[in-house]
């Protein structure tokens, strides 16, 4: 999604925080209430003493769902807006409002919508705002509405309320028999909730979400309503082009500038375009523009600033990526993976633009080959695959890799390196029994195999098999060279850009297989590119030279193990946090240091404040998603990874030995989780250094999958933070990053500090990074 940037300040410290879309307005406008009571729906009005009015609206959020209110707005000018929706829940990390997701809508007159789900509530018993940005087109009334659903986090239990022992009273604390105060006293409040029009909140019996007021805050007149690259990643010495569409909401012309600027790295702005265009009353303009070749790789934002009369009237980025190598900013996403028989010209272009619109720049298209080692040539339109029997066409894996590349999206061909399979494996080694032998088969698989209904679309059951065979390559090097041939030819008919080997073992003789196959496809295709399913070492001594190989020229290293960290695993389940955020760190330092990108698999099973640290260990420890994965409601961490993709992938990026040496947390220790391990370097060359520091609130889980509670630890703020500098470098600044709710950049202020800096960190909810610009700095931390 597209972000826009809003320009304020705050103790004298410049601010960027980025937003979908945002307007500056012209003056500061006065917020207007939404009345709330005439909209009431599947809820109740009560009195409650810490409302802003002293009343609010109680839903019954233990329902399995409901709209809390439809509330009309006033009559809107056409403009952008600002609602701000007030909640309260009376408990949190809890079974039962886990499961508890809402939707506050803006429709009518206005058009706007903001999804959030229990993570984003941070505090039992207080009203927190929820912010939605929305647009009015025509002046009229508008209709904001908030519904909920409760959908179960644990597949095998409802999302109804349910009781837990542990809730269950106690003897000791029910009213005995005989007790006539303590029942008189429950009498009278069960009457007095039953009775009164608008009871207390505090005597509600279920569970309920209160709201006590809406807010809408205009913000201005013009907005950005399209900014667009054409592409997800960029190789160097590529031109972007941008497409930008705005809109004059005003009842009259004006005349308005618009300068188009990228962003690299933190702060080095490269003009693109400036120009100054006249936008008739309730009219749109558009065009597009291109930037400068690109010299520099990691992470841009192309950033669109409006102009009225020399004030900033609306400002809005996107972010892309630069570089040569996939894998160094991968961020892998969805395709039709093995069934590409359905793909058509128009479903491969959507697939392309919902990538590229949730910032994933590659897919990985498993078990799709006539045979994973021998045939990634299809001799017919549609064939099974290898492994699974998938239907596949030429026609549709084509479309699909072709609109992919034109949006910058990369494809890797699964394989195997030791074996193949289907129907042309059991050929090869039948004509070739040097390359070769037969391991797991049935000859009835063989006899169905061209009349399989899987994938067809035909009601009849589908055959569903792996029939594989074993590669001789001590023998002789023709197979890996017919190998590597079939790649090549590949790349040219269906145009993948590399290759991912799964069950790839670490030994030296698979290294000198790999070592035939780069040699052979890269005379031919110097760019294709190499990744395994194999683990790490495990700093085994013997397996260092055979893992250099692999990671050789910028490879790829997937860990697939660790999905099973989560529960029900085969090898582990339910893992505590602490194993899996030190299997990522070591896994990742150890693949990095050889030169490698290293990538881990989601957890089979996770509830959503699992998956929110998923993603925090992920790319806190220089680490890339393999398989596109469910968005966390909190952030969008791909959009944040893609911004910032050279402070956690530059393989310059390494961890400083000794934090602790130069830096002090202070009273913030306690919840700072593992904070030593996160502590970075990163080496620009020059005299020019960062030093990044990752700030993850910890969790309040000890294992992972274990209860469906929703549990998270409260925000944190003002968190007062010194660094000791070694030498004497230069500070260009010190930066403050986070994804949530928004993306955000701000430059924070600093002092002094004995032989270093002091500053304070402004707020860390789950996952915050400073990081620190120095120049002339020659020594290392």
């Amino acid at each position: 999604m597209s972000a826009m940037k809003r320009l304020s300040r705050r103790g004298g410290a410049g601010r960027l925080a980025a937003w979908a879309w945002l307007v500056v307005a012209a003056v500061p406008c006065p917020a207007v209430e939404v009345a709330l009571w005439p909209g009431v729906r599947d809820a109740i009005i009560a009195k409650d003493p810490d409302a802003r009015a002293g009343r609010c609206v109680a839903a019954d959020v233990s329902r399995l769902s409901g709209t809390a209110f439809e509330a009309r707005t006033p009559p809107l000018a056409p403009g952008a807006y600002l609602a701000g929706l007030r909640l309260k829940l009376p408990v949190i990390n809890h079974v039962n409002t886990a499961p508890l997701n809402w939707i506050l809508t803006v429709s009518g007159a206005g058009d706007g919508r903001r999804a959030f789900d229990i993570l984003l509530i941070e505090r039992p018993g207080v009203y927190q705002e929820i912010p939605c940005r929305f647009v009015v087109r025509r002046g009229g009334e508008a209709v904001v509405s908030l519904a909920w659903q409760r959908e179960s986090l644990n597949p095998d239990r409802s999302p109804d309320v349910r009781v837990e022992i542990k809730d269950i009273p106690t003897a000791s604390d029910m009213a005995m028999p005989g007790d006539p105060d303590a029942e008189d006293e429950l009498d009278e409040l069960d009457v007095e909730t039953e009775l009164e029009s608008e009871p207390p909140i505090a005597g509600l019996k279920y569970l309920f979400a209160a709201v006590d007021a809406v807010t809408l805050t205009p913000l201005g007149d013009v907005t950005v309503d399209t900014l667009e690259t054409d592409k997800i990643r960029y190789r160097p010495g590529e031109q972007a082009t941008f497409t930008i569409g705005l809109s004059n909401l005003a009842a009259a012309a004006r005349a308005l500038t618009i300068e188009t600027t990228l962003v690299h790295d933190l702060d080095t702005v490269v003009p693109v375009d400036s120009r100054t265009v006249t936008v008739p009353a309730a009219g749109t303009h558009g065009f597009s523009c291109q930037g400068p070749p690109f010299k520099e790789k990691w992470g841009w934002a192309v950033r669109c600033r409006v102009l009225d009369g020399g004030r900033a009237a609306t400002v809005r980025e996107e972010y892309f990526t630069v570089h040569d190598n996939p894998w160094a900013v991968l961020m892998a996403g969805r395709g039709a993976a093995q069934f590409t028989a359905h793909i058509t010209p128009e479903s491969a272009a959507k697939a392309a633009r919902d990538n590229q619109a949730r910032y994933r720049n590659w897919v990985e298209s498993g078990f799709w080959a006539p045979d994973e080692f021998g045939d990634f040539t299809p001799d017919t339109e549609h064939w099974w695959g290898g492994q699974g029997c998938y239907y596949g066409s030429v026609s549709g894996t084509r479309a699909q890799i072709e609109e992919g590349h034109k949006r910058g999206i990369a494809f890797a061909v699964y394989a195997n390196i030791w074996g193949g399979d289907g129907p042309p494996a059991f050929e090869t080694v039948r004509r070739r029994p040097d390359w070769g032998y037969a391991s797991t088969f049935n000859t009835e698989w063989f006899e169905r195999w061209d009349r399989n209904p899987l994938g067809t679309g035909s009601e009849r059951r589908g055959m569903h098999v792996w029939p594989v065979t074993i590669i001789r390559h001590g023998a002789t090097d023709e197979p890996a060279r017919h190998h590597a041939r079939e790649l090549i030819a590949a790349h040219r008919t269906l145009g993948w850009d590399a290759v991912r080997y799964d069950s790839h073992a670490i030994s030296n003789e698979n290294a000198r297989i790999v070592g035939i196959v780069k040699e052979v496809v890269r005379a031919e295709v110097p760019d294709f590119q190499f990744g395994y399913n194999s683990s790490v070492p495990g700093r085994d001594a013997s397996l260092a030279a055979a893992f250099s190989t692999q990671c050789e020229g910028g490879g790829l290293i997937m860990e697939e193990g660790i999905r099973q960290y989560g529960g029900g695993g085969l090898s582990y389940g339910q893992a505590s946090y602490e194993a899996f955020a030190r299997r990522v760190l070591d896994f990742s330092a150890e693949a990095r240091e050889s030169g490698s990108h290293f990538v881990a698999i989601g957890m089979d099973k996770c509830y959503p404040n699992d998956l929110v640290y998923q993603y925090i260990f992920w790319f806190a420890a220089n680490t890339h998603m393999c398989y596109d994965w469910a968005d966390a409601a909190v952030a969008n961490y791909a959009q944040f990874a893609t911004r910032y993709a050279g402070l956690l992938w530059d393989l310059q990026v390494t961890r400083v030995a000794d934090p602790a040496k130069w830096i002090e947390v202070g009273d913030a220790a306690p919840v700072l989780w593992l904070w030593r391990d996160y502590v970075h370097q990163r080496d620009l060359g020059g005299g020019r250094r960062q030093l990044i520091l990752h700030l993850i609130n910890a969790p309040l889980e000890t294992n992972l999958y274990t209860h469906d509670d929703g549990k998270v630890p409260p925000p944190r703020a003002n968190l007062p933070l010194t660094v000791r500098l070694p030498g004497s470098p230069t500070v260009r600044g010190v930066w403050f990053l986070t994804p949530e709710y928004d993306l955000t950049q701000e430059r924070l202020p600093h002092q002094a500090a004995a032989g270093g800096i002091a500053f304070t960190v402004p707020r860390l909810r789950f996952w915050s990074t400073v990081v620190i610009d120095l120049e002339n700095a020659a020594a290392a931390f």
